[in-house]
C-alpha cells in the first residue's frame, strides 16, 4: 500500500518497519495528515506514535484511496490541517440470483527496486451474502 500512496503527488512515505510507514504530505505527517480506512478515523498508537495508521492497512484489489489536498472535509476528520487519506475497499453489489456468482482478480505490481508485488481475490457473490478471500504478498528488504 505504502509504494501505491507514494506515487500520489505530494506525498512521501516514511518508512517504518516491512509493510507499514508514516505518511508525509507536503512536509506535514503523523496527526497533521489525517488518515481514515473504511470510514473509521485511525491515529498513531504506542510509544511515540510507532504504531501508524498504515500498519492497519493491507494494500490490496478492491481498495479505492482517496487524496484531499489541503483542508479536507468534516465529513474526513476534524484534524485535517495537513490535508486527509481516506482508504476504503471497494463494497460488493448483491445479485437478484439464490445462486452464487464467482469473479477474481489479480494484480501484479513492479517497482524500480527489482521488487514484485502480487495480489490475488476471490468472490462468490448470491442475493443475501458474499464471501471474498485476499491473499497479497509484498516484499520487504529490512
Amino acid at each position: 500500500m505504502r509504494n501505491q500512496l507514494a506515487q500520489l503527488p505530494g506525498i512521501s512515505i516514511n518508512g517504518n518497519g516491512a509493510v507499514s510507514g508514516i505518511i508525509q504530505y507536503r512536509g506535514m505527517f503523523s496527526d497533521r495528515v489525517n488518515v481514515q480506512i473504511d470510514g473509521s478515523v485511525i491515529t498513531a498508537a504506542g510509544p511515540n506514535g510507532m504504531d501508524s495508521p498504515l500498519s492497519h492497512v493491507i494494500g490490496s484489489i478492491g481498495q479505492e484511496v482517496t487524496l484531499y489536498r489541503g483542508i479536507a472535509p468534516v465529513s474526513v476528520g476534524a484534524e485535517t490541517i495537513g490535508g486527509a487519506v481516506a482508504i476504503s475497499h471497494i463494497a460488493p453489489v448483491l445479485t437478484d440470483s439464490e445462486q452464487p456468482t464467482f469473479s477474481g482478480g489479480l494484480s501484479v505490481s513492479r517497482f524500480s527496486y527489482n521488487k514484485t508485488q502480487y495480489s490475488v481475490s476471490a468472490n462468490s457473490i448470491n442475493h443475501t451474502s458474499y464471501l471474498t478471500v485476499i491473499t497479497d504478498k509484498q516484499p520487504a528488504a529490512n
